[in-house]
C-alpha cells in the first residue's frame, strides 16, 4: 500500500504540489496523467525518497522499490549486464554466481541475452527502456514506480513496451504507479486514473469514467467540450482519443 497524505512541495516561490492526497493498494495499477509541469515526475521523486515533501505523509512502510526513470538512468560506465546486476549487488544478499544467474535470466525475458557484455549506448531507445525497466524490477521491489515508460519511442515500440509492461505488472501484482503523457497506451495498464493539476488530485477513478465522464478537470485536460456527450464506444479502439 502506498498512503500519500495532505504532501505539499515547492520550489522558490513556485508551489507544485498543494496537498496530494492518494492511496495505491497491493496489486493496483495507478496511472498518473496531467499537464506537461504538473509535478506528476516531482510525486514519484517524493514517494521514492529522492525529494523530500515540505509538509505531509508518505507511508510505505520499509518496502522496497524499483523505479524506471523517464530519461532510463542507466549507467553508461557499466555494460548492459552490470547494469542489471548493480541493484541485486546493493540490496541482496545473493552470492556472485546467483547473481550472473539472474541478469541473463532477466536479460533472455526482455529480449536482450545477446547483449550481455555490451556497453548501453550500443543500444537503441527502445532496449535503453527494456534494460531500464528490467533493472526496476530484478530484485522483486514492492512498489514499482515508472515515469514515462514510453516517451520518445516510436510507436511500434511504445506498443511493445506496454505490452511487457502489462505482462510484469500482471507477474509481480506490486503496487504500480505509472506516470505518462500517452493517454491510450497507459489507460490499457490501469485499474485506475488519477488526474494530476494545479497542485491537486483533480480527479480518481477507472479509466472507463476517465474517458466517458463528465468531469470538468478531464474535459480541460482533454480539450474537450464537457457539454457535448462523449462519442460511442468503438469496441476495436476503446482508448482511441481524437
Amino acid at each position: 500500500m502506498i498512503t500519500v497524505e495532505r504532501v505539499r512541495k515547492s520550489f522558490a516561490e513556485t508551489t507544485i504540489l498543494d496537498g496530494i492526497d492518494l492511496q495505491v493498494r497491493e496489486g493496483e495499477v495507478l496511472v498518473l496523467l496531467g499537464p506537461s509541469g504538473a509535478g506528476k515526475s516531482l510525486l514519484l521523486y517524493l514517494i521514492a525518497g529522492l525529494v523530500k515533501p515540505e509538509s505531509g505523509r508518505i507511508e510505505l512502510g520499509s518496502r522496497r522499490i524499483g523505479m524506471l526513470f523517464q530519461k532510463n538512468a542507466l549507467f553508461d560506465s557499466m555494460s548492459v549486464g552490470e547494469n542489471l546486476a548493480f541493484p541485486l549487488k546493493e540490496l541482496t544478499p545473493l552470492r556472485k554466481e546467483e547473481i550472473e544467474e539472474r541478469v541473463r535470466g532477466n536479460l533472455a525475458a526482455f529480449g536482450l541475452a545477446q547483449w550481455y557484455p555490451a556497453p548501453v549506448n550500443a543500444l537503441s531507445g527502445g532496449m535503453q527502456k527494456r534494460l531500464a525497466l528490467a533493472r526496476a524490477l530484478i530484485a522483486n521491489p514492492d512498489i514499482i514506480l515508472c515515469d514515462s515508460p514510453t516517451a520518445g519511442l516510436d510507436p511500434i515500440t511504445a506498443r511493445q513496451m506496454t505490452d511487457l509492461m502489462a505482462k510484469e505488472c500482471a507477474k509481480l501484482n506490486r503496487a504500480t504507479i505509472i506516470a505518462s503523457h500517452d493517454i491510450p497506451r497507459s489507460l490499457s495498464l490501469a485499474h485506475r486514473v488519477a488526474l494530476l493539476s494545479e497542485g491537486r488530485i483533480t480527479f480518481s477513478g477507472t479509466p472507463d469514467e476517465f474517458l466517458r465522464g463528465h468531469h470538468p478537470a478531464i474535459d480541460l485536460f482533454l480539450n474537450r467540450d464537457w457539454k457535448e456527450p462523449f462519442p460511442k464506444e468503438n469496441p476495436n479502439d476503446r482508448h482511441h482519443i481524437s
